[in-house]
């Protein structure tokens, strides 16, 4: 990986860091604060923002220990052939599931909202397809495509919030605090693991940017900035739809948009929603991809990542096929397996190899 001296700027960095945290969260996550924290979801958001941004600060910490490697080799370098080798099977088993999710959430959505008469698997392969001719263009590619679509899905998003405001009502937030602190703690625990914890991820790619000194600025800048949206979206589905609608809707942010009507003159604003998904959870879906090919490649030092996109491709469309028939299926998945596996892989498991790092690089001193 290091022979092909991709290099991305702190810039690109951040844009990828606020997409990836935007991704497939902005439409689903407001249900699951909703369910959780009802009305007091806005107040779990913030929490789990701060939280959020302390995560990354400990993840520059993580990168800070060797600058020039990414997550696997540091892995290895830290604790060892075997132990590390076991660590990093772990982890990319996250990487891998983590992408079919993402994958399964867009093919969900447009199954159900927008192309409901069109196999959900005629949906994974054509959007894989795109994400796989990314993929192949390279990271650089990718982090400058993102540079680009940045402003764009930032100011649809900020048209969206100008044109809710007159149907915001706040006795929705009240009362405040009524299912206490547990019901935020709670919705704190889905909201970090979705999609915090997930950006373990960048820590694949941390080596290629420019500034490494400005890594951890670079990463509290795209987390603060994703974070944002992502309490702003929650807040108003609760302002606007109510804890109880909120809850009960799948994509409850998408259905903000057909609430805005404007003199008869512009309607159907949920399109501009669908657009902002579908570019943000499309540079997720690619950061993961990359994440696995690149991985594989660094795994079994293999001159070139790209013949691996199309196989890790089909892979990925096969077990979100096979694996969640119903939207059920994948709800309990996420429930029962893999949040909880977030946190073991995104959290215990980085810590100990930070602690680790730490023990040996003191020892070398000595």
């Amino acid at each position: 990986m290091k022979s092909q001296k991709i290099i991305i700027s702190n810039l690109q960095f951040s844009t990828l860091v606020v997409l990836f945290t935007v991704g497939s969260s902005i439409l689903i996550i407001p249900r699951k604060l909703a369910e959780a924290a009802e009305q007091d979801a806005w107040i779990s958001a913030i929490l789990t923002v701060i939280i959020g941004l302390v995560l990354v600060t400990f993840y520059s910490k993580i990168a800070g220990l060797h600058p020039d490697k990414h997550y696997f080799d540091c892995v290895k370098h830290i604790l060892g052939k075997w132990l590390g080798g076991f660590v990093i099977a772990i982890t990319y088993i996250f990487f891998f599931f983590l992408s079919v999710l993402v994958l399964w959430n867009i093919g969900d959505f447009l199954k159900t909202q927008i192309l409901v008469n069109t196999p959900i698997t005629v949906i994974f392969i054509l959007f894989m397809m795109t994400v796989i001719f990314g993929v192949r263009a390279g990271l650089e590619s990718i982090a400058r495509s993102s540079e680009i679509f940045i402003p764009w899905i930032l100011s649809l998003m900020f048209l969206t919030v100008i044109f809710l405001i007159g149907s915001l009502e706040t006795e929705n937030l009240l009362p405040v605090f009524e299912g206490g602190i547990q019901s935020i703690v709670y919705g704190s625990y889905y909201f970090l693991s979705f999609p915090f914890l997930e950006l373990l991820t960048f820590l694949m790619i941390t080596p290629y940017v420019k500034t490494k000194k400005r890594v951890k600025h670079s990463f509290m800048e795209g987390v603060l900035i994703g974070g944002l949206v992502l309490t702003i979206a929650i807040t108003f589905c609760i302002l606007v739809l109510g804890a109880d609608f909120t809850e009960r809707n799948s994509f409850p942010f998408y259905v903000l948009g057909k609430k805005v009507t404007i003199a008869d003159i512009l309607e159907r604003v949920e399109v501009f929603i669908a657009i902002i998904w579908f570019l943000s959870i499309y540079f997720k879906l690619a950061v993961t991809v990359y994440v696995l090919t690149s991985g594989l490649q660094s795994i079994f030092k293999l001159k070139d990542y790209r013949p691996l996109t199309l196989p890790i491709g089909m892979l990925i469309i096969v077990t979100a096929t096979l694996m969640f028939s119903t939207t059920m299926k994948q709800v309990e998945f996420s429930e029962v397996f893999f949040y909880p596996f977030t946190y073991i892989v995104c959290l215990v498991i980085p810590t100990t190899v930070y602690i680790t790092g730490l023990i040996k690089q003191k020892r070398k001193r000595a």
